[in-house]
């Protein structure tokens, strides 16, 4: 594959890569599942719905947030310490970038 191939980092690949992101990882996947269930939880309740360990969940709902696939109740720039935060998927952000993952594997756009 040439550099401008769908492994190139160009900007037409980012929901690609956010797609094989939390597509690829079981631990995202783990938390997504739990959010199609329930539509929003806090914090605690992901962590014994997922039995993650606590920087496992962290990381995972981070970068969760940081492609759009969650939102939290408290924006990512505050001190989230000592607060109950509510996790919420958006179901939208998850439908973009299941639709990226089926095209790319499929032969489809992206190539």
């Amino acid at each position: 594959m040439s550099p401008s191939g769908p492994w190139s980092a160009g900007p037409e690949n980012v929901d690609l890569d956010a797609a094989i992101g939390v597509m690829g990882n079981r631990s995202k996947l783990l938390i997504l599942r739990h959010l199609s269930e329930v539509s929003s939880a806090h914090w605690s309740d992901l962590e014994r719905a997922t039995e993650l360990r606590k920087p496992t969940l962290s990381l995972n709902l981070r970068q969760l947030e940081e492609v759009g696939v969650i939102t939290s109740s408290i924006p990512p720039e505050a001190d989230r310490r000592g607060r109950k935060i509510t996790y919420t998927l958006s179901r939208e952000r998850l439908q973009q970038l299941t639709q990226v993952w089926v095209d790319f594997v499929s032969g489809g756009r992206g190539l």
